[in-house]
């Protein structure tokens, strides 16, 4: 399936939701560069190509390719080790197929496409405008994937029992249409987070780390009901990561009934700016393009998007 997202299961007041995040992730459950490159080279043998070079990103992907490489082999071959426990639930949760443009096969790339023309703030906008640079972007992207796909296991299939082009093409896909971080040299994975949608009504993933002890140890200090949370908590200032229910200026907690969606506004980045994507940008990592942003660029700028 494409479909993602958390619901709440029991009404979250107002007040409650003033007091303390609904979702924490410790940074200990972070999948980054340094954690990815620590594992990948417990199990390269020294004859093995370097992993210098590789950005956080492609670390990222190389991680996840056999992850989930081990977990296909070992449903095949119960002789087969299944990598990291510890991470398995994790990866069995991902999905199949990926949501990025350049997965999709003609007939829903195009069906998609005109939904986010239709879905944009920008009514004056139509399909024909856009649709070739659309196009020529997710063949170029197309291109790129395969490249690295084969690059990657190339390089280190041999070794890695369980990366393939396959299975490098579809981390490459859960990477981009899920990291945070905001480029290829600071991505990570998160866990739960990635489950979150966009709404740009509401508050970005932020952190929680503010006074010197991570987000469980905060939350257990702060034994009194009626004390909420620092203001500085709601800003993005430390290691572990968090979703508030609040609006996107923090100025008022939302409240949440069972059922209801919980979102984050994407047009935020994770270090407090806005994220500088176009929407071609987010058409090919994500599959999407938010509504708020314009699917054509100011006029005498439409090389930016090459």
């Amino acid at each position: 399936s494409r479909c993602r997202g958390l619901v709440a299961t029991q009404p979250i007041e107002a007040r409650d939701a003033a007091r303390r995040p609904v979702i924490v992730v410790p940074e200990s459950l972070e999948i980054n560069g340094a954690r990815a490159r620590r594992d990948l080279e417990r199990a390269l043998p020294p004859e093995a190509r370097t992993l210098d070079g590789l950005d956080d990103a492609a670390l990222c992907v190389l991680w996840l390719s056999r992850e989930r490489g081990l977990l296909l082999l070992a449903q095949e071959d119960e002789n087969t080790p299944s990598g990291d426990r510890f991470w398995g639930p994790y990866v069995r949760s991902l999905p199949v197929e990926t949501s990025c443009a350049w997965a999709l096969d003609d007939s829903t790339f195009e069906r998609t496409l005109r939904e986010q023309v239709l879905a944009n703030a920008d009514v004056t906008t139509t399909y024909e405008e856009v649709a070739p640079a659309f196009r020529a972007e997710t063949a170029r992207a197309r291109r790129h994937v395969e490249a690295v796909s084969r690059g990657l296991s190339g390089d280190y299939g041999t070794f890695l029992p369980g990366v393939t082009p396959e299975s490098v093409a579809w981390a490459l896909g859960v990477v981009s249409s899920r990291a945070m971080g905001g480029d290829a040299a600071n991505a990570r994975l998160v866990p739960l987070l990635d489950l979150v949608n966009h709404d740009a009504a509401r508050a970005p993933f932020t952190s929680f780390d503010v006074v010197e002890y991570n987000a469980v140890e905060r939350m257990r200090r702060n034994d009194d009901p009626d004390d909420e949370v620092d203001e500085a908590a709601r800003r993005v200032d430390g290691d572990d990561w968090t979703l508030w229910s609040w609006d996107s200026g923090h100025r008022h907690p939302v409240p949440l009934g069972p059922g209801d969606e919980l979102c984050a506004n994407y047009l935020v980045s994770t270090t407090g700016g806005a994220a500088a994507f176009t929407a071609l940008d987010w058409w090919i990592n994500c599959g999407f393009v938010p509504p708020e942003v314009p699917l054509r660029p100011p006029i005498g700028d439409e090389g930016s998007y090459y």
